[in-house]
């Protein structure tokens, strides 16, 4: 329909000058107008659009007619075309027409000539705007069928986005509870394809009940927000009750009002992603622990190699001096001895491990009898055993067995065993050897000693694996001996495991090998018990749990001229110190009983403490370290092995009263 018919009036009036008088009233008002010959012209211009239409009463008896008025029945819905028609038949005509045109026009009105030019426009008026209220109605038709063919042809893109990426959808009622998800949604949930309206307290049964509470939580979050919400939870499907992890993503819809009317989104299986996330994350945490261990087995290594060092330089210091006599060169040379000895004790389990970790480590296996495996143990563990004075018994078979074994790295295994045993037991406590023959080679070191906590046994033969550091009864170490001891016994075949009832309840540790041979031997039944200065001498004390460490120090100063006293740790110093009222205290940070760190508190709080001049004396020596020596009060901080140079010069400072709580020399 173009515009500019939208509003004209269409006249028939087939006698006389009835259609020009009409026309010419109307244009002279305004009006668009368009006169018809008749009805046939009148229906063809109908089609062209139309504000209303004019007629005089002789017009419905002519040819044509009856076409118009099909015409005017076929409008579609929004139009009612307004007709009005001149008569001047009175009453019964006026029903007359009516009636004839009621069922095909509707909007009817009935005339009755003569009639005044103004009653004519006023009419006109009145239909043209009841026209205009149709318009209208039809443009507001046609907007919602765009918007409705828009949201089908929308909705239809959304539905195949979902079916391609495989979501499920859902939308809940706010006001009635009454919710609709789509098939893949209920799938995903595990109930079967169904139509019809559901509730949310079907998906809420589904969810694990640990997550519950975390879900609620987000969603009335957004709700309070008003912003979008993502949330991951696990689920119980309902068909199968196989757990698994589901994605929600949606948002709440508001009214004019801001008030929350509906709640949709979308969900998505995300069981494969969690997996594989928690999978990454325990190679990550996998990665990190093995990154720290590394890093604690370097920071332990240099502790452990400072050790045997530092008794090393103390015993060659001792040796240059010239008034060293015969008693303490031969001391001398046995610290010395010693201290190298346990150096390539650690070299060598070092080597050991990485060859056994590189696949490289081949047993040297031979005819050899258990009892001189066990002696070449004990040979090896004797000093760690005797240290503490420990009793250790031994309960092997009556008959001896000749094995098929490497010797050597079998008395490793069962030495580091006792070493081990001796390193986390008290002085004077109880460790036991026993071996016994089942289907197997079964050998056990069981100790009285601090125990294990339950949740660090599976990790006991890792590489650079420890005890918890937080007793201080532990001595530490680098981590590796339980370690080599489990790949020599994947070497020979056989296995190893740790027991312990928890903390303070001792441990014990079970090898199991198989038995090539057994053979009988002389009646050997094995069970016994055995009992493993500067001038002006300058008070000095040195508190250190390496005697050796400890007492070459102390004769070095000695025979510089200091009055020296040692303690082997914390709590003897502080002891020790009441009675000697040492001005200087060389404390090992990595004392048992009391640490450095505790020891320079209590040393403090004594009698003339505040006048003590303290200097740290560790294996470690990171900006870290020095910094907390720092900070707890150490006027130096010496790394093993000590320079004999630096120290003098730093004890000289301490006689002379150059320290008065301040740093001696550089830190």
């Amino acid at each position: 329909m173009k515009a500019e018919h939208s509003e004209r009036v269409l006249i028939i009036a087939p006698l006389g000058r009835d259609a020009a008088a009409i026309a010419s009233v109307l244009d002279g008002a305004g009006y668009a107008v368009k006169p018809c010959v008749g009805a046939a012209e009148a229906t063809a211009s109908l089609a062209a659009g139309a504000g209303a239409l004019l007629l005089t009463e002789e017009s419905l008896d002519r040819q044509h007619m009856p076409q118009l008025l099909s015409q005017l029945r076929a409008q579609p819905a929004w139009s009612e075309l307004p007709v009005i028609i001149l008569t001047s038949g009175g009453e019964a005509r006026f029903t007359q027409l009516l009636d004839l045109t009621a069922a095909a026009a509707g909007s009817v009105t009935v005339l009755e000539r003569p009639l005044s030019p103004a009653t004519l426009l006023r009419s006109i008026e009145v239909a043209l705007r009841s026209r205009r209220r149709q318009y209208h109605v039809r443009d507001l038709l046609e907007s919602q069928q765009q918007r409705e063919a828009a949201l089908a042809a929308s909705e239809e893109r959304w539905r195949l986005a979902l079916e391609g990426a495989d979501l499920g959808s859902w939308d809940v009622d706010l006001a009635t509870g009454v919710t609709v998800w789509n098939r893949r949604h209920g799938e995903l949930l595990g109930y079967p394809p169904e139509s019809g309206a559901t509730t949310m307290e079907r998906w809420r049964e589904r969810v694990d009940e640990r997550d519950l509470d975390r879900v609620e939580l987000a969603i009335t979050k957004a709700r309070r927000e008003r912003a979008a919400f993502t949330v991951e939870h696990r689920l119980h499907r309902a068909d199968t009750g196989e757990l698994r992890w589901l994605a929600l993503y949606g948002r709440f819809h508001y009214d004019a009002a801001g008030m929350p009317v509906r709640f949709s989104g979308v969900s998505r299986d995300v069981t494969e992603h969690k997996r594989l996330e928690e999978e990454r994350e325990g190679y990550l945490a996998a990665l990190q622990e093995a990154d720290r261990r590394k890093d604690t087995f370097l920071a332990t290594l240099s502790h452990e190699l400072r050790n045997p060092l530092a008794p090393i330089r103390n015993a060659a210091e001792v040796l240059t001096s010239a008034k060293i006599t015969p008693m303490q060169l031969r001391w001398a040379q046995s610290v010395i001895r010693r201290q190298v000895t346990h150096m390539a004790w650690l070299l060598d389990d070092l080597l050991d491990l990485a060859r056994i970790t590189q696949g490289k480590l081949r047993l040297r296996r031979q005819p050899c009898t258990l009892r001189s495996v066990v002696e070449a143990a004990l040979e090896t563990s004797r000093p760690f055993l005797d240290r503490k004075d420990h009793k250790l018994t031994i309960l092997l078979p009556e008959k001896n067995l000749t094995l098929h074994a490497d010797p050597l790295r079998l008395a490793q295994v069962l030495s580091n065993l006792l070493t081990n045993a001796a390193k986390y037991t008290d002085a004077g406590g109880h460790i036991e050897l026993a071996a016994r023959v089942e289907d197997e080679l079964i050998l056990s070191v069981k100790d009285d000693g601090i125990g294990i906590p339950a949740e660090q046994l599976h990790r006991l033969f890792t590489m650079f694996s420890q005890v918890s550091p937080s007793s201080t009864r532990a001595e530490g170490g680098l981590g590796i001996g339980l370690a080599l001891v489990k790949g020599l016994m994947d070497l020979h075949g056989g296995s190893v495991e740790a027991r312990s009832g928890g903390i303070g309840t001792g441990s014990e540790f079970i090898v199991r090998m198989p038995l090539i041979e057994l053979e009988s031997d002389t009646p050997d039944t094995r069970a016994a018990e055995l009992p493993t200065s500067m001038p002006d001498k300058l008070r000095v004390l040195i508190a250190d749990d390496n005697q050796d460490a400890a007492e070459s120090l102390a004769m070095l100063l000695s025979l510089e001229g200091c009055e020296v006293r040692t303690a082997y740790d914390g709590q003897a110093a502080v002891s020790l110190a009441q009675l000697f009222r040492p001005q200087v205290a060389l404390l090992d940070i990595a004392m048992p009983k009391l640490d450095g760190y505790a020891t320079a508190r209590a040393l403090r709080q004594q009698r003339g403490g505040g006048e003590l001049c303290l200097i740290a004396l560790t294996g470690r020596g990171q900006d870290q370290d020095k910094r907390e020596t720092d900070a707890a009060g150490f006027a130096a901080h010496l790394t093993k092995p000590v320079d004999p140079a630096r120290l003098r010069s730093i004890l000289t400072q301490a006689r002379d009263g150059v320290w008065e709580g301040n740093s001696l020399g550089e830190r």
